[in-house]
């Protein structure tokens, strides 16, 4: 009887624990400034990962781009998936060889936004890779941009190397499929290969708003990562909130979803910069001018850096070496308020490679002027 009991009882405590159970948070928090106000995005429980493939997954062959341009890309241009809704770039991967007597290779795999053209546009993630083949015939390289795009669903996933890696890595190349979608770049310019398709491919996340279990979504803000009140919550359906803060500056934001009246974890905190007008259109703080660091750092390559204004500049950038001559130069151009990413290769404005050491980047906004230190190693 006592028996009995205990597991009537075991029953009632365990469905309260199920019914208490906490839901699960959201699986990512990202976001944008537009004119001067935060604009959350989030990607609920329920989102979905997405593989892009084009190739059948078996190469006819391994081939190399090229090795004598500074600027040996292949590419895959991802067009119009999910145009009408945020999508994250959670993966991009490329199926590479060694070449022969290869022990190692290094190579970055890229993402770069789509122009509506053959030609691609401004890189919003690089990172180097390097590979001790061991053996090894074959190898899925991999890596996780985590890069999201708001408007538009198209992008670019690329593999490039440089002439001083320890070996160039051979490329697979599918015949399976002669689509227009592979490009080979050398020097800037773009077309397709002669024959196939590159065994590059990429993952997106994207809501799932017919599964989605959500009651609704508790949106956070304060001035540092911890101190954070809610400020909203909106419905079941809504995956992005625009935020209208009291003052400029630099403010943090998480998320929680709700579900059956039990409230989830909060996400990761992401920083975005307001600037909000007061009645009349004139501006009430200080113009917020933010550059991330330089990524990655130290490079063999290239380095990725981002800038957040709050209003349209002239942006523009120039590298120095620590005796002060100025060794590349990217003339100031007018941008729109937000968020904006810049890449500098390496190189002088000649294209010459420059040699292992530390360089100054001096990043100029209007007036305002920020300067990163950046390390060659070669």
């Amino acid at each position: 009887m006592h028996r009995l009991q205990a597991g009537i009882i075991g029953l009632i405590l365990s469905g309260s624990l199920i019914a208490l159970a906490e839901p699960a948070p959201v699986k990512y928090l990202t976001g944008q400034t537009e004119a001067g106000q935060p604009h959350l995005y989030w990607f609920g429980a329920a989102a979905v990962e997405n593989p892009i493939e084009f190739d059948d997954g078996v190469p006819n062959v391994f081939a190399n781009v090229s090795d004598f341009h500074t600027d040996n890309q292949a590419l895959i241009r991802v067009q119009s998936f999910l145009p009408s809704q945020p999508i994250l770039i959670s993966e991009i991967k490329a199926l590479v060889a060694p070449s022969t007597g290869s022990d190692s290779s290094m190579f970055i795999l890229s993402v770069r936004r789509d122009t509506g053209s053959s030609v691609p546009g401004e890189y919003l993630f690089l990172d180097t890779v390097a590979i001790d083949w061991n053996g090894q015939s074959s190898f899925w390289a991999s890596a996780e941009p985590f890069v999201s795009l708001f408007e538009e669903g198209d992008f670019w996933a690329g593999l490039q190397w440089m002439p001083a890696t320890p070996s160039n890595p051979l490329l697979g190349r599918d015949y399976s499929d002669p689509g227009p979608t592979s490009y080979i770049c050398t020097l800037g310019v773009c077309s397709p290969p002669y024959l196939g398709l590159w065994m590059i491919r990429a993952k997106v996340m994207h809501n799932d708003s017919a599964a989605e279990a959500a009651d609704g979504f508790r949106v956070y803000r304060g001035v540092d990562s911890n101190s954070i009140i809610n400020i909203a919550t909106v419905g079941p359906g809504q995956f992005d909130y625009l935020d209208s803060p009291p003052t400029s500056g630099v403010y943090f934001y998480r998320v929680s979803r709700l579900e059956n009246g039990v409230e989830s974890p909060m996400s990761k905190a992401i920083q975005l910069t307001a600037s909000p007008t007061s009645v009349e259109g004139k501006e009430t703080g200080k113009h917020a001018f933010l550059l991330s660091e330089p990524f990655p750092n130290p490079t063999s390559a290239g380095v990725l850096f981002t800038t957040r204004t709050d209003k349209q500049m002239e942006l523009g950038f120039s590298i120095y070496n620590l005796l002060g001559q100025k060794v590349y130069s990217r003339p100031a151009a007018g941008y729109p308020a937000g968020e904006h990413r810049f890449f500098w290769d390496g190189q002088e404005g000649s294209g010459r490679r420059l040699p292992s050491g530390m360089y100054l980047l001096r990043f100029q906004a209007g007036e305002e002027v920020l300067v990163k230190k950046i390390t060659l190693l070669r």
